[in-house]
């Protein structure tokens, strides 16, 4: 190997197996480090997703699968160290053998520096009040709303909220699953059949925590001491992710953000929506307060299928003919900025998979967001025929989480070299493809990069996949490295980097928790060798494949004070929504909705995580559950229904195909 850097020999070979995961061959040859927060035993068991051709199911002493679908070849579970290394010898991803699995990724969580705090609020609780009758318990399982069955993807589910109760001591929420591994809720639940981790309640289980904490005599309902009794600490804030999406997508009520004369709360009893079973899905806190877009599309997959399963089950409780085919509306709200963007991604095509099989009983909607990536800087794109291209990676001081950019060329790019100059230093020797190294040392590396010309993540394409170390450690796992600007340089011996794309993986931590992570970004360059950072084909990384219904997010009122050549006009796109076109046939998002109302009455109005709260929130996490809730009345599933909406305004093609204003009933 050249000087500067030290070859990665995962599984004991520097040979890099055709079709690996990239983001597998660096965990495997930093041992972990960036998953684990002690030592690694060789038995210490992983999160992996599978790619399986008709439906064979590899025979892996070490390897648990959990439950799938009818009819998948994709499958998600566990598997010891050595069982990973097994699995990736048998991977072929040019094969049909039904002994071999075509594709295996890492899904595990990634360990941040620091362990987390605490929920707040989770101290001793006083004795509870006894509770009802396992007949009063039993009705919660007999009640409904209409044919009609929403799920919910997310991070905080208040269950005791007015709007999501039936009665005293009932709850809408039919079926809560917490995928999170520290999950009590008082010894009731288990983990659900098939699945093998968190926690699984029924409503007459919810009912009974709500019951435990109501006064004796009283219908006085303490909520903190619900949630504090059941260990939930997602719920003890003001607000959560979860809560301000089930009071757009489920609430009767509505709090309406404009000015008006009448009463700002608007009843919306009358729409199925509003008295509609809930099954919702929360997501473990070690996902969201480190993201990891493999853990979460790993466990996202489980929860869908989940919902699949419960959907089956409300329907035969629910005595509803077998040929009927209710609806069932899924709100997914959380993104991804990297990834290859044209369905080709291990999460997308399973997800179109399941969404085809579910339509088989089911008219079922997986609605997802378009993300926030429009306005961050995390995207470059190449559409000239050039033998050179530069961009800088700006990385931020303090920052405790990895910084990864994976860079995605066409299948055709064979002659690449990849050059980086991390800040302050030299550059580093050239790359070609099918190298997997690190800089300054293998071990503890502050800089990773894998180069695979079939990569697993996008089999379509080639990808770069550039890590850079935390710039500020509080352990001996690994080195930071240095934060300023690295400089990556492209080249091709012919002009043929047109349609390459650079994105930058997103660090974020979860509402209400300690800021952690801090986001880098491209920057541009000044001089000969401008390279504009692109706003277009941003689209969330999860949602660029067929089945899903995108939406985002456009402004409703012409801001007062905004100079015209900004862009933000009324009925244009919000500088934050993701848009199109991607790298497949999909243009961008299917519809946008109106969900600001301009700099003074930001974002839209909906319930937190106690019945007393109402707070805003924007970004197309708003727009997701809007669209959801919409289709509950339309006729359509995807299209509105004829001569609703209009079209975007020339000047902002790519926005969407259909717009909404949420305030406007579609049906009439």
């Amino acid at each position: 190997m050249t000087q500067g850097w030290q070859p990665l020999a995962p599984w004991g070979s520097d040979r890099l197996p055709p079709g690996s995961d990239p983001y597998l061959v660096m965990a495997e040859a930093t041992d972990y480090a960036d998953y684990r927060a002690g030592p690694l035993a060789d038995d210490a068991a992983f999160a992996v997703a599978l790619e399986m051709p008709d439906l064979q199911r590899p025979e892996v002493d070490g390897l648990l699968l959990h439950a799938g679908h009818d009819g998948s070849r994709y499958g998600t579970g566990t598997a010891t160290r050595a069982a990973l290394r097994q699995l990736v010898e048998q991977t072929r991803f040019d094969t049909d053998d039904p002994q071999r699995p075509r594709r295996v990724l890492l899904a595990a969580p990634l360990v941040p520096q620091r362990p987390p705090l605490p929920w707040q609020g989770l101290g001793p609780l006083p004795a509870p009040a006894a509770a009802p009758a396992p007949a009063a318990l039993a009705k919660a399982d007999a009640q409904g709303g209409p044919e009609v069955l929403l799920a919910v993807i997310d991070s905080g589910c208040p269950f005791a909220h007015r709007d999501l109760r039936r009665g005293a001591a009932s709850t809408r929420v039919v079926r809560l699953w917490d995928q999170g591994s520290g999950a009590h809720w008082s010894g009731l639940g288990q983990p659900p059949d098939g699945y093998g981790y968190g926690c699984e309640l029924a409503d007459s289980q919810l009912g009974r925590l709500i019951a435990q904490s109501t006064a004796a005599g009283s219908l006085a309902l303490d909520e903190s001491q619900c949630y504090r009794r059941a260990g939930y600490g997602a719920v003890l804030s003001r607000a959560s992710h979860g809560a301000h999406t089930l009071g757009i997508l489920a609430s009767p009520r509505r709090w309406n953000a404009r000015r008006h004369g009448g009463c700002p709360e608007e009843r919306q009893a009358q729409e199925a929506a509003a008295s509609a079973d809930i099954v919702f899905v929360q997501l473990g806190h070690e996902l969201t307060r480190c993201i990891s877009v493999a853990a979460v599309e790993s466990r996202a997959l489980d929860a869908l299928r989940y919902v699949l399963q419960q959907a089956r089950d409300w329907k035969q409780r629910r005595q509803i003919a077998s040929d009927q085919r209710p609806r069932v509306l899924v709100s997914f709200g959380y993104e991804s900025w990297i990834g290859p963007h044209d369905g080709t991604s291990w999460f997308e095509a399973a997800l179109d998979d399941l969404i085809a099989a579910a339509n088989l009983e089911f008219d079922f909607q997986v609605h997802m967001i378009a993300g926030n990536a429009r306005g961050q800087h995390v995207h470059i794109t190449e559409e000239n025929k050039v033998s050179k291209l530069d961009f800088d990676i700006c990385v931020q001081p303090g920052n405790e989480t990895v910084t990864w950019i994976e860079v995605w060329t066409p299948p055709g790019l064979t002659d690449l070299s990849f050059e980086l100059r991390p800040p302050h230093g030299p550059p580093l020797p050239a790359l070609q493809w099918n190298q997997a190294v690190g800089w300054p040392e293998a071990a503890r590396p502050q800089a990773c990069v894998v180069t695979s010309s079939t990569p697993a993540n996008g089999p379509g394409s080639r990808m770069v996949l550039l890590r850079i170390a935390p710039t500020q450690v509080f352990d001996g796992r690994q080195a930071p490295a240095p934060h300023g600007r690295w400089h990556v340089t492209l080249r091709s011996e012919q002009p043929n980097l047109q349609g390459v794309h650079a994105y930058l993986g997103r660090s974020d931590e979860g509402r209400g928790r300690p800021l952690r992570a801090r986001q880098s970004h491209f920057a541009e360059r000044a001089g000969e060798a401008l390279q504009a950072v692109d706003k277009t084909g941003t689209l969330n990384g999860h949602a660029c494949g067929k089945l899903a219904v995108v939406s985002g997010a456009y402004y409703r009122k012409k801001f007062p004070y905004a100079r015209a050549e900004t862009g933000v006009l009324a009925d244009e796109a919000t500088t934050y929504s993701g848009t199109g076109p991607t790298r497949s046939s999909r243009a961008g998002p299917d519809a946008v909705l109106a969900v600001d109302d301009g700099l003074y009455a930001y974002g839209t109005l909906a319930m937190g995580n106690t019945s007393a709260t109402v707070l805003r929130m924007d970004g197309t996490s708003v727009a997701a559950p809007m669209r959801a809730r919409l289709a509950s009345k339309l006729d359509a599933a995807k299209n509105p229904v004829p001569g609703q909406g209009t079209p975007p305004n020339p000047p902002d093609p790519d926005v969407g195909r259909v717009r909404f204003d949420p305030f406007d009933d579609p049906a009439q």
